[in-house]
Protein backbone atom coordinates (compact mmCIF):
# COMPACT_ATOMS: atom_id res chain seq x y z
CA UNK A 1 0.00 0.00 0.00
CA UNK A 2 1.09 3.70 -0.89
CA UNK A 3 1.09 6.90 -2.20
CA UNK A 4 2.84 8.52 -4.56
CA UNK A 5 2.71 12.21 -2.89
CA UNK A 6 0.72 14.68 -4.51
CA UNK A 7 0.19 14.51 -8.12
CA UNK A 8 0.78 17.26 -10.84
CA UNK A 9 -1.87 17.21 -13.51
CA UNK A 10 0.14 16.90 -16.93
CA UNK A 11 0.10 15.21 -20.21
CA UNK A 12 0.77 11.88 -18.20
CA UNK A 13 -2.26 12.52 -15.87
CA UNK A 14 -0.38 12.20 -12.42
CA UNK A 15 3.37 12.42 -11.52
CA UNK A 16 5.33 12.33 -8.08
CA UNK A 17 5.98 15.88 -7.82
CA UNK A 18 9.97 14.98 -7.32
CA UNK A 19 9.82 13.67 -11.02
CA UNK A 20 8.76 15.43 -14.53
CA UNK A 21 6.08 13.81 -16.17
CA UNK A 22 8.93 13.88 -19.34
CA UNK A 23 10.58 11.48 -17.83
CA UNK A 24 12.32 10.30 -14.38
CA UNK A 25 15.42 11.92 -13.13
CA UNK A 26 17.16 10.80 -10.30
CA UNK A 27 18.47 14.13 -7.96
CA UNK A 28 22.22 15.08 -8.24
CA UNK A 29 24.22 12.24 -5.88
CA UNK A 30 21.83 10.08 -5.46
CA UNK A 31 22.81 6.54 -5.69
CA UNK A 32 21.05 2.91 -5.94
CA UNK A 33 20.46 1.27 -2.41
CA UNK A 34 20.91 -1.95 -4.22
CA UNK A 35 23.19 -2.21 -7.74
CA UNK A 36 20.40 -2.76 -10.58
CA UNK A 37 22.15 -6.35 -11.30
CA UNK A 38 22.22 -7.72 -8.11
CA UNK A 39 21.20 -11.10 -7.67
CA UNK A 40 18.60 -12.45 -4.97
CA UNK A 41 19.88 -14.06 -2.25
CA UNK A 42 17.13 -14.69 -0.15
CA UNK A 43 14.68 -17.13 -0.71
CA UNK A 44 13.15 -18.41 2.25
CA UNK A 45 12.60 -16.10 4.90
CA UNK A 46 10.68 -12.72 5.53
CA UNK A 47 11.55 -10.20 2.44
CA UNK A 48 10.82 -6.13 2.75
CA UNK A 49 10.01 -5.02 -0.79
CA UNK A 50 10.39 -1.14 -1.56
CA UNK A 51 9.40 0.79 -4.33
CA UNK A 52 11.69 3.79 -6.02
CA UNK A 53 10.23 5.63 -8.90
CA UNK A 54 12.94 7.96 -9.17
CA UNK A 55 15.19 5.09 -10.44
CA UNK A 56 11.67 2.88 -11.07
CA UNK A 57 13.08 -0.38 -9.25
CA UNK A 58 11.75 -2.15 -6.42
CA UNK A 59 14.33 -3.08 -4.01
CA UNK A 60 14.44 -6.16 -2.31
CA UNK A 61 15.63 -5.89 1.91
CA UNK A 62 15.58 -9.30 4.20
CA UNK A 63 13.35 -8.84 7.18
CA UNK A 64 14.04 -8.00 9.91
CA UNK A 65 17.78 -8.12 9.56
CA UNK A 66 16.90 -5.26 6.66
CA UNK A 67 20.13 -6.53 4.96
CA UNK A 68 19.78 -5.94 1.14
CA UNK A 69 19.74 -8.66 -1.09
CA UNK A 70 18.41 -7.91 -4.82
CA UNK A 71 16.04 -5.59 -7.34
CA UNK A 72 13.31 -5.76 -9.60
CA UNK A 73 14.00 -3.75 -12.38
CA UNK A 74 11.88 -2.44 -15.85
CA UNK A 75 8.91 -0.11 -14.40
CA UNK A 76 7.29 2.85 -15.22
CA UNK A 77 6.86 4.56 -12.02
CA UNK A 78 6.15 1.79 -9.36
CA UNK A 79 3.80 3.05 -6.47
CA UNK A 80 1.79 0.90 -4.12
CA UNK A 81 3.22 -2.48 -3.21
CA UNK A 82 0.79 -5.54 -1.79
CA UNK A 83 1.72 -9.23 -0.72
CA UNK A 84 -0.76 -12.37 -0.58
CA UNK A 85 -0.45 -15.08 1.92
CA UNK A 86 1.65 -17.15 -0.31
CA UNK A 87 4.06 -13.82 -0.38
CA UNK A 88 3.64 -13.11 -4.10
CA UNK A 89 4.26 -9.35 -4.39
CA UNK A 90 1.97 -7.09 -6.33
CA UNK A 91 3.76 -3.76 -7.98
CA UNK A 92 1.01 -0.94 -9.03
CA UNK A 93 3.04 0.75 -12.36
CA UNK A 94 1.56 3.60 -12.35
CA UNK A 95 2.81 5.07 -16.05
CA UNK A 96 2.08 1.44 -17.41
CA UNK A 97 -1.63 1.26 -15.70
CA UNK A 98 -0.31 -2.32 -14.76
CA UNK A 99 -0.02 -4.71 -11.95
CA UNK A 100 2.52 -7.05 -12.13
CA UNK A 101 3.15 -9.88 -9.80
CA UNK A 102 6.25 -11.86 -8.00
CA UNK A 103 6.43 -14.98 -6.50
CA UNK A 104 8.12 -14.47 -2.95
CA UNK A 105 12.11 -14.13 -3.76
CA UNK A 106 11.62 -14.38 -7.47
CA UNK A 107 12.41 -11.76 -10.49
CA UNK A 108 10.45 -13.25 -12.91
CA UNK A 109 6.98 -11.98 -13.56
CA UNK A 110 4.27 -14.36 -13.11
CA UNK A 111 1.20 -12.33 -14.06
CA UNK A 112 0.20 -8.81 -15.53
CA UNK A 113 -2.98 -7.49 -14.96
CA UNK A 114 -4.10 -4.16 -16.75
CA UNK A 115 -6.44 -1.41 -15.35
CA UNK A 116 -8.23 1.57 -17.00
CA UNK A 117 -7.05 4.29 -14.37
CA UNK A 118 -3.67 5.47 -12.89
CA UNK A 119 -2.90 2.55 -9.86
CA UNK A 120 -1.80 3.83 -6.76
CA UNK A 121 -2.49 1.14 -4.03
CA UNK A 122 -3.48 -2.40 -4.10
CA UNK A 123 -4.32 -5.17 -1.23
CA UNK A 124 -4.79 -8.90 -1.15
CA UNK A 125 -8.31 -10.54 0.45
CA UNK A 126 -7.02 -12.87 2.58
CA UNK A 127 -10.35 -14.80 2.65
CA UNK A 128 -10.60 -15.25 -1.09
CA UNK A 129 -6.85 -13.91 -3.01
CA UNK A 130 -8.90 -10.99 -4.74
CA UNK A 131 -6.91 -8.15 -5.15
CA UNK A 132 -8.60 -4.88 -5.18
CA UNK A 133 -6.48 -1.84 -6.67
CA UNK A 134 -7.22 1.85 -5.61
CA UNK A 135 -7.22 3.92 -8.98
CA UNK A 136 -6.06 7.62 -9.37
CA UNK A 137 -8.35 9.10 -11.82
CA UNK A 138 -7.02 10.87 -14.79
CA UNK A 139 -8.04 14.16 -16.63
CA UNK A 140 -12.03 14.47 -16.77
CA UNK A 141 -12.20 10.76 -15.61
CA UNK A 142 -12.41 10.13 -11.70
CA UNK A 143 -10.12 7.31 -10.28
CA UNK A 144 -12.04 4.04 -8.85
CA UNK A 145 -11.81 0.62 -7.26
CA UNK A 146 -10.94 -2.30 -9.30
CA UNK A 147 -11.49 -5.73 -7.98
CA UNK A 148 -9.44 -8.90 -9.73
CA UNK A 149 -11.07 -12.13 -8.65
CA UNK A 150 -8.15 -14.12 -7.42
CA UNK A 151 -5.47 -11.42 -8.71
CA UNK A 152 -6.43 -12.51 -12.27
CA UNK A 153 -8.48 -11.48 -15.63
CA UNK A 154 -10.82 -8.77 -15.81
CA UNK A 155 -11.71 -6.98 -12.85
CA UNK A 156 -15.43 -5.23 -11.36
CA UNK A 157 -15.05 -1.85 -11.19
CA UNK A 158 -16.81 0.46 -8.32
CA UNK A 159 -16.58 4.30 -8.06
CA UNK A 160 -17.97 6.75 -5.90
CA UNK A 161 -20.08 9.78 -7.08
CA UNK A 162 -18.15 11.53 -4.06
CA UNK A 163 -14.84 10.73 -4.80
CA UNK A 164 -12.55 12.18 -7.37
CA UNK A 165 -9.21 10.10 -6.89
CA UNK A 166 -8.35 6.69 -4.83
CA UNK A 167 -5.43 5.88 -3.17
CA UNK A 168 -5.19 3.03 -1.17
CA UNK A 169 -6.76 0.31 0.49
CA UNK A 170 -6.55 -2.42 2.53
CA UNK A 171 -9.15 -5.98 3.37
CA UNK A 172 -10.10 -6.92 6.88
CA UNK A 173 -9.67 -10.48 7.90
CA UNK A 174 -13.39 -10.80 7.17
CA UNK A 175 -13.33 -8.88 3.27
CA UNK A 176 -14.40 -5.71 4.08
CA UNK A 177 -12.25 -3.27 1.63
CA UNK A 178 -11.64 -0.07 2.84
CA UNK A 179 -9.82 2.76 0.50
CA UNK A 180 -8.90 6.48 1.10
CA UNK A 181 -8.85 9.58 -1.36
CA UNK A 182 -9.94 13.04 -2.40
CA UNK A 183 -13.23 13.95 -2.51
CA UNK A 184 -14.56 16.68 -4.78
CA UNK A 185 -13.44 20.06 -3.00
CA UNK A 186 -9.94 18.55 -1.93
CA UNK A 187 -11.48 16.64 1.25
CA UNK A 188 -9.96 13.51 2.65
CA UNK A 189 -12.62 10.45 1.99
CA UNK A 190 -12.87 7.25 3.61
CA UNK A 191 -14.97 4.31 1.77
CA UNK A 192 -15.59 0.51 2.15
CA UNK A 193 -16.98 -2.25 0.04
CA UNK A 194 -18.34 -4.72 2.66
CA UNK A 195 -17.94 -8.48 1.85
CA UNK A 196 -20.41 -9.28 -0.49
CA UNK A 197 -21.53 -5.35 -1.50
CA UNK A 198 -21.99 -4.07 -4.47
CA UNK A 199 -21.12 -0.69 -4.10
CA UNK A 200 -18.96 1.67 -2.12
CA UNK A 201 -20.15 3.13 1.03
CA UNK A 202 -18.90 6.07 2.25
CA UNK A 203 -17.78 6.43 6.10
CA UNK A 204 -17.98 9.86 8.27
CA UNK A 205 -14.89 10.09 9.86
CA UNK A 206 -15.47 13.51 11.20
CA UNK A 207 -11.70 13.80 12.54
CA UNK A 208 -9.84 15.25 10.00
CA UNK A 209 -6.77 12.53 8.76
CA UNK A 210 -3.96 12.34 5.69
CA UNK A 211 -5.26 10.42 2.50
CA UNK A 212 -1.48 10.18 1.67
CA UNK A 213 -0.23 7.45 3.55
CA UNK A 214 -1.86 4.43 4.18
CA UNK A 215 -4.81 2.20 5.06
CA UNK A 216 -4.11 -0.80 7.11
CA UNK A 217 -5.19 -3.37 8.38
CA UNK A 218 -3.28 -3.83 12.09
CA UNK A 219 -5.45 -7.99 12.72
CA UNK A 220 -8.29 -5.93 15.34
CA UNK A 221 -8.90 -2.49 13.34
CA UNK A 222 -8.55 -0.08 10.35
CA UNK A 223 -5.68 2.26 10.59
CA UNK A 224 -5.05 6.17 8.69
CA UNK A 225 -2.62 8.46 8.94
CA UNK A 226 -3.34 11.50 10.50
CA UNK A 227 -3.16 15.32 10.25
CA UNK A 228 -0.37 15.30 12.69
CA UNK A 229 2.85 14.06 10.59
CA UNK A 230 3.27 11.78 13.90
CA UNK A 231 -0.04 10.06 14.10
CA UNK A 232 -2.04 6.94 12.71
CA UNK A 233 -5.57 6.41 14.04
CA UNK A 234 -6.70 3.11 14.72
CA UNK A 235 -10.59 2.95 13.94
CA UNK A 236 -13.63 0.71 15.02
CA UNK A 237 -16.44 1.08 12.14
CA UNK A 238 -20.29 0.05 12.71
CA UNK A 239 -22.38 0.70 10.05
CA UNK A 240 -21.23 4.35 8.55
CA UNK A 241 -20.02 5.41 11.57
CA UNK A 242 -16.51 5.47 12.23
CA UNK A 243 -14.84 5.72 15.78
CA UNK A 244 -11.47 6.64 17.05
CA UNK A 245 -10.26 3.95 19.21
CA UNK A 246 -6.16 4.66 19.48
CA UNK A 247 -3.41 6.33 18.49
CA UNK A 248 0.04 5.63 17.40
CA UNK A 249 2.99 8.06 17.81
CA UNK A 250 6.14 7.78 15.97
CA UNK A 251 9.06 10.12 17.49
CA UNK A 252 11.50 11.42 14.65
CA UNK A 253 9.37 11.75 12.02
CA UNK A 254 9.56 13.31 9.37
CA UNK A 255 6.85 14.07 5.90
CA UNK A 256 5.40 10.51 6.00
CA UNK A 257 5.01 8.88 2.65
CA UNK A 258 3.70 5.24 3.58
CA UNK A 259 3.73 2.85 5.89
CA UNK A 260 2.88 -0.86 6.68
CA UNK A 261 1.33 -3.20 9.65
CA UNK A 262 3.04 -6.42 10.47
CA UNK A 263 2.52 -7.90 13.42
CA UNK A 264 3.86 -6.01 16.58
CA UNK A 265 6.07 -3.91 13.92
CA UNK A 266 5.22 -0.80 12.00
CA UNK A 267 7.51 -0.14 9.55
CA UNK A 268 6.93 3.72 8.33
CA UNK A 269 8.59 5.84 5.12
CA UNK A 270 9.16 9.65 5.72
CA UNK A 271 11.28 12.73 5.22
CA UNK A 272 13.88 12.83 8.07
CA UNK A 273 14.12 16.77 8.70
CA UNK A 274 16.97 18.19 6.93
CA UNK A 275 17.48 15.45 4.59
CA UNK A 276 16.86 15.34 0.99
CA UNK A 277 16.66 11.50 1.06
CA UNK A 278 14.30 9.46 2.41
CA UNK A 279 14.27 6.52 5.29
CA UNK A 280 12.61 3.48 6.86
CA UNK A 281 12.06 3.18 10.17
CA UNK A 282 10.83 0.31 12.03
CA UNK A 283 8.78 0.82 15.60
CA UNK A 284 7.23 -1.18 18.18
CA UNK A 285 3.27 -1.17 17.27
CA UNK A 286 1.04 0.00 18.68
CA UNK A 287 3.13 1.44 21.38
CA UNK A 288 5.29 3.49 18.42
CA UNK A 289 7.99 5.97 20.44
CA UNK A 290 11.22 5.76 18.74
CA UNK A 291 12.46 3.60 15.91
CA UNK A 292 14.27 0.34 16.56
CA UNK A 293 15.78 0.41 13.21
CA UNK A 294 15.83 2.77 10.44
CA UNK A 295 16.97 2.61 6.67
CA UNK A 296 18.65 5.72 5.61
CA UNK A 297 19.90 7.52 2.56
CA UNK A 298 17.41 6.08 0.13
CA UNK A 299 16.04 7.88 -2.99
CA UNK A 300 12.58 8.23 -3.13
CA UNK A 301 10.26 5.66 -1.43
CA UNK A 302 6.86 5.48 -2.76
CA UNK A 303 5.36 1.99 -1.24
CA UNK A 304 6.14 -1.02 0.70
CA UNK A 305 5.20 -4.16 2.12
CA UNK A 306 6.51 -7.63 3.65
CA UNK A 307 6.47 -10.33 1.82
CA UNK A 308 6.35 -13.58 3.90
CA UNK A 309 8.35 -16.70 3.71
CA UNK A 310 6.91 -19.82 2.73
Amino acid sequence: MATLSRFAVCVCAAAVTLLSCSGAQAPMGVQHPIPPSAALEAMNGDLLYISDPTFNDVYIYSYPALKPVGTLTGFNLPGGLCSDRLGNVFVADLLDRQIFEYGHGNSKRIETLNVNGYPEGCSVDPSTGNLAVANYGSSGSPGDIAIFPHARGTPAIYSDPTMISFTNCAYDESGNLFADGQKYGNAPGLVELPNGGGALKDLAFTRSFDAIGSVQWDGHYIVVGGNSRKSLYRLAISGSKVKVVGRTILESLGLPVSFWIEGKRILFTSYPPHSKYTAIGVWAYPNGDAPKKTIRQLPYVSGLTISLGR
